[in-house]
């Protein structure tokens, strides 16, 4: 429970309880606190995979995890970290199988569908993106 989260709308919320053991007919095990737009927090319960009712469909109350790239729209020029620990210039892909996607050859979503995944992804900085050079 040390991972961060926001409803599919936005809003900050913070898991509680993942084994809750209620009397609805559908198991939601996941008790969590969700900061209102007032500054006051409500209870949620969700099932599993963090999604409210059955999940079989998208609803603004469903957990999204906060990772560093969580905000990172697809085609975005980002700093890729591939598994071996080499960065690479490329194009944020979107998340994929849970983690970071980019797509191949420093193509976008224009000239490429084929992506390839990598351990982390960030925001260049400032002087990265004048100089295209990384450290």
């Amino acid at each position: 429970m040390n991972k961060k989260y926001i409803t599919r709308s936005g809003l900050p919320a913070r898991v509680i309880c993942t084994d809750y053991n209620g009397t609805s007919h559908i198991p939601l095990p996941v008790m969590c606190l969700v900061k209102q737009l007032d500054g006051k927090e409500a209870l949620g319960y969700l099932n599993a995979q963090g999604r409210c009712g059955d999940g079989s469909t998208d609803t603004e109350h469903d957990l999204i995890e906060v990772t560093p790239w969580y905000d990172i729209k697809v085609d975005e020029p980002v700093i890729a970290t591939r598994k071996d620990g080499s960065e690479l210039r490329a194009h944020f892909a979107g998340i994929h199988n849970g983690g970071p996607s980019i797509w191949e050859d420093g193509l976008t979503s224009w000239m490429t569908k084929t992506m390839a995944g990598v351990s982390s992804c960030r925001r260049p900085t400032e002087e990265e993106l004048e100089c295209h050079i990384i450290t």
